[in-house]
């Protein structure tokens, strides 16, 4: 029977539950092996129904056919394979068929050569087995009988399987924490690659508007429409295989004497590694300070390097839905405050500030507080409707 078509016409469920499946292969067979995960009922039933034919002739089963199936739970090593991937710990990947019991993990992992290791947990199911592993080092692992599973069942053999360190991935990071920049200063941000021969670095200036939205973008890759490319410059790394290498980007090279909002992205020449590295950094000496009210806010804008208000500043207030909710200019104090009415929106409440005066580009986060206040008292008076 060709197993494409037996889908249409198989099920697997419990008593209460329909549970999805795959199958292997796609050849007809006499025999189909089919496969489920995440299967928490101790039996199951496995229904086909009535019309399935085979590839022999048209006629098809006269009526279902359904067969109950006791689920054993084992404990096995499905897969184990090395990995190095930086900047991750090495590890020996460990996939079993049930989870294990983490905490007694360690006494039934035999290393050699012996080399000190610690257990973490995998994700997926299983476990690493972390240490100091070295590309091409080759190590023979040894899984003791006794393995324990979280559900009380244990591996019933002893497992050993040699695994091989591969040469480490390419990698290309900018671990800078840091975004603001003087441009009176420093404009090195630093770079680290492995196994990566010459890197590509292009600059892109922010739009003003599009900053909120960048902002949002923390666990994803900023959208390059949000921004317009700069320049563009390619880099060689001189780094040795397999050895992590550091080096600085100055954007002074790559921007000259332009100020703003930028974003700085990094990826392989060659094109063999398409993972980009990128980085937003703000070159400004637009310093800014911000205090949101229930029904209002207040920004304050100096110089950076002279420490003077910077009047007739822009400054526009963003939710992080990215609208325009409030807006101004700095007086000659460098302070601009607006209030409304009624409290905000609790949808369009104050997310991003930016400023802007002449060539100059600046923003400040309001989501989260960016001055340590754990040593002394930073709560002042309370907020008063009126003067």
């Amino acid at each position: 029977v060709s197993p494409l078509r037996l889908r249409g016409f198989l099920s697997l469920t419990g008593q209460k539950t329909a549970y999805a499946y795959g199958l292997m292969g796609t050849a007809p067979s006499s025999t189909v092996q089919i496969y489920a995960s995440s299967v928490s009922e101790p039996k199951i039933f496995v229904t086909i129904e009535a019309g399935l034919t085979s590839d022999a002739g048209p006629l098809g089963i006269a009526k279902a056919v359904r067969h109950s199936v006791e689920i054993t739970r084992k404990m096995k090593i499905n897969s184990i394979y090395a990995s190095n991937n930086y900047p991750d710990k090495s590890s020996i990947n460990v996939y079993t068929s049930l989870n294990t019991d983490l905490a007694k993990v360690a006494p039934f992992v035999e290393l050699s050569p012996k080399i000190p290791f610690a257990i973490e947990p995998a994700y997926g199911g299983g476990f690493n087995i972390t240490g100091d592993f070295k590309p091409r080092d080759r190590v023979e692992v040894t899984l003791k009988k006794g393995l324990p599973g979280s559900q009380g069942a244990s591996l019933e053999s002893e497992f050993k399987r040699a695994v091989i360190f591969p040469d480490m991935y390419p990698a290309i990071l900018l671990p800078a924490a840091g975004t603001f920049l003087s441009p009176a200063g420093d404009l090195r941000i630093p770079i680290e690659t492995v196994n990566v021969d010459e890197v590509t670095l292009r600059l892109w200036r922010m739009y003003e508007n599009n900053i909120p939205l960048a902002m949002t973008m923390d666990s994803y890759s900023v959208p390059r429409d949000l921004a317009r490319q700069v320049t563009s410059a390619g880099a060689r790394t001189d780094g040795a295989l397999n050895t992590p290498v550091r080096r600085a980007v100055d954007l002074r090279e790559l921007a000259g004497d332009a100020k703003g909002v930028f974003l700085l992205t990094a990826s392989d020449s060659s094109g063999n590694y398409w993972g980009e590295a990128e980085q937003i950094v703000a070159v400004t000496d637009l310093g800014i300070a911000a205090r949101v009210a229930p029904a209002g806010i207040s920004v304050w804008v100096n110089t950076i390097l002279g420490m003077k208000p910077a009047d007739g500043a822009s400054v526009k207030v963003y939710s992080k839905s990215n609208q325009l909710i409030a807006s101004g200019e700095t007086d000659g104090a460098g302070l601009w405050s607006w209030s409304g009415e009624k409290p905000w929106d609790p949808q369009l409440t104050p997310a991003i500030v930016t400023v802007e005066k002449g060539d100059d580009l600046s923003y400040l986060r309001l989501d989260a507080s960016l001055l340590a206040d754990d040593s002394f008292d930073t709560g002042g008076r309370a907020w008063s409707e009126g003067y």
